[in-house]
């Protein structure tokens, strides 16, 4: 508390702007990386579509990863227990092997999948366990209760993923006055958050990136976690802004 009563009265407004502003400049840099692999039409056939799925896996890949830097953290597991190479093989085995049944079910079934993320979750899940147990090898045993605490906070952050695409689908098949709404209301509603926490909130945010970014630990995990954070926006909205859900739903099965 004191370090932050000094950092608040030595630290410029502008400073804090600049902390707050650019800090989360890199993860977003690399979602719109991402975000920029040109795609095909999604009324062409699941084949033809291929940077659809690269895009999808690199993209999962990059949300297991910020997510498994945050849990490693969140459950203070050792790197010579759960390396950063450990975290990156997962996440891409997991988000690969998961894109290869969605390929199977896009080709079998209809493409795009409707509401595929929650079609996919259990297969996520699974492989997720799976490639855990094969690459770490029982090393997490000797965690198990720290990570029997830790289940229900994990569960209640992968379910921010599926409200994303839940309100953004919302939003798109809403009436234009429930846009307007919406689209009106979210700044009111962040103005009055503001004036209730007051000004000295953003300076208890700069405090604690600048204090936390001074470690390589600290710049690397945050910049993953970032990462996690925008593209299960990215990943929420995307689809559903991209492809008109109505219109697909009523389309044959099979039909491409």
């Amino acid at each position: 508390m004191i370090a932050f009563e000094e950092y608040q009265r030595l630290v410029s407004p502008l400073r804090v702007f600049a902390v707050i502003t650019l800090t989360p400049l890199p993860a977003l840099i690399v979602v719109l990386l991402l975000a920029a692999i040109p795609l095909q039409s999604p009324l062409l056939s699941a084949t033809e579509n291929p940077t659809y799925f690269i895009q999808s896996w690199l993209s999962f890949s990059v949300i297991t990863f910020g997510m498994l830097l945050y849990m490693r953290c969140a459950l203070a597991l050792p790197l010579t227990v759960y390396s950063h190479q450990q975290c990156a093989l997962i996440s891409l085995l997991t988000a690969g092997a998961n894109e290869l049944v969605m390929f199977v079910i896009s080709v079998v079934w209809r493409f795009p999948i409707p509401l595929r993320d929650y079609v996919g979750a259990p297969s996520y899940t699974a492989f997720f366990i799976f490639f855990h147990i094969l690459v770490l090898r029982g090393k997490l045993r000797h965690f198990y209760y720290r990570i029997r605490e830790y289940l229900p906070l994990y569960f209640a952050q992968v379910s921010t993923f599926f409200v994303f695409e839940g309100v953004a689908i919302l939003f798109r098949n809403s009436p234009v006055w429930v846009k307007t709404f919406i689209t009106i209301s979210y700044p009111v509603l962040r103005a009055v958050l503001r004036r209730i926490f007051g000004f000295s909130t953003l300076y208890q945010l700069a405090f604690v990136l600048e204090k936390y970014w001074m470690s390589v630990q600290g710049k690397f995990v945050g910049s993953f976690t970032l990462i996690f954070v925008l593209n299960i926006v990215h990943q929420g909205t995307d689809l559903s802004l991209q492809f008109n859900w109505g219109q697909i739903l009523k389309r044959p099965p099979c039909s491409q």
